[in-house]
């Protein structure tokens, strides 16, 4: 939450009243009760420290899963938080009927098509602010003929390289992460792709790449994975879900996304680069079995603060976000 109240553009948006032109149900809108959290801590009469039980109620009742007062996974929160503000904020009010998109044409103009069809179902402050175009390309490794797919995304979840992979056991940098999300993998018989040059099932090799990215860059690293050993949540006899701790270096300005994008990638915000600056990061110290989350972030003047529940304390730089405890980073477009 603290993030997100730090996301300056979604900020503007709640505080210039954005919420009032929303048409939904008073008592339960997520966007009017965020908005008041917004106004709580960033209004002219924001209070030194405000516990937000009121917005708890509202999305315990969007999203059962938050009810009852247990812990639960942060991103899993942003995601229900950002898809129930998507859904009520929506300038959409009557929908085009559903088609299924065709692969032909070239890059820019299925990836065009892609957007502007999901424009004509979903188009809100969300969208603005977070929404970028993910492209993945299905190669025939027969033929070599190429297929794409464009879908859109409010995050990215990326996965840290396994320990056997990495040239140091004990860190890895966010480089590391992303080059693995975007790497070129083969596909194996049973994901075999059926190529409409060749008229059967062939060997191919998939790859993503951001095809457009967003103002504002969400980064989930994804920390938690299955493994033989860790704690005690099972998903099988022989496997169990443990946290990796591994420290990763990020890139505090100037984080450049420009080789995992696709050549004809283009900007939500005009003719920018993909040139990324981080100004918050949610942290989870603890396992499985039970932690506690806290947030470094930046304030309009670029001063660092660490939030812990109702304490802060300021930070003497960027620097010190980095953390094994990293788990969710904010990034910014640079210029923007």
């Amino acid at each position: 939450l603290q993030c997100l109240i730090h996301t300056t553009e979604l900020g503007d948006f709640f505080l210039e009243g954005g919420a009032d032109t929303i048409k939904t149900n008073k008592r339960t809108s997520l966007t009017r009760s965020l908005s008041d959290l917004f106004k709580q801590l960033l209004g002219p009469n924001a209070s030194s420290s405000y516990t937000p039980r009121d917005f708890l109620n509202c999305i315990s009742s969007w999203d059962r899963r938050f009810c009852g007062g247990r812990q639960h996974d942060c991103q899993e929160f942003l995601h229900s938080l950002l898809d129930g503000l998507q859904t009520e904020c929506n300038r959409i009010k009557d929908k085009p009927k559903y088609k299924e998109l065709d692969d032909k044409g070239t890059e820019e103009e299925q990836a065009n098509v892609a957007w502007e069809y999901h424009k004509s179902w979903q188009d809100s402050i969300i969208d603005d602010i977070f929404g970028g175009l993910l492209q993945s390309t299905v190669e025939c490794s027969r033929c070599h003929r190429r297929s794409h797919c464009f879908d859109t995304f409010l995050d990215l979840s990326i996965s840290l390289p396994l320990k056997t992979s990495r040239s140091s056991h004990d860190e890895v940098s966010i480089h590391d992460c992303l080059k693995m999300f975007t790497d070129t993998e083969t596909l194996d018989s049973r994901e075999q792709y059926r190529c409409e040059s060749c008229k059967s099932q062939q060997p191919s090799t998939k790859k993503l790449s951001i095809y457009r990215f967003p103002k504002i860059l969400i980064l989930h690293l994804k920390r938690f994975a299955a493994s033989s050993t860790g704690s005690s949540f099972r998903l099988s006899r022989s496997s169990s879900m443990s946290k990796d701790t591994t420290y990763v270096h990020f890139e505090r300005e100037g984080l450049d996304l420009s080789r995992y994008c696709s050549p004809s990638a283009r900007s939500s915000s005009g003719d920018c680069k993909p040139i990324y600056d981080l100004y918050g990061v949610s942290n989870h110290m603890g396992s499985l079995g039970g932690g506690h989350y806290t947030a470094a972030v930046a304030n309009n003047n670029g001063q660092w603060h660490n939030f812990n529940d109702s304490h802060v304390s300021p930070m003497s730089s960027a620097a010190e976000a980095s953390s094994r405890e990293a788990y969710v980073l904010f990034y910014r477009l640079a210029g923007t």
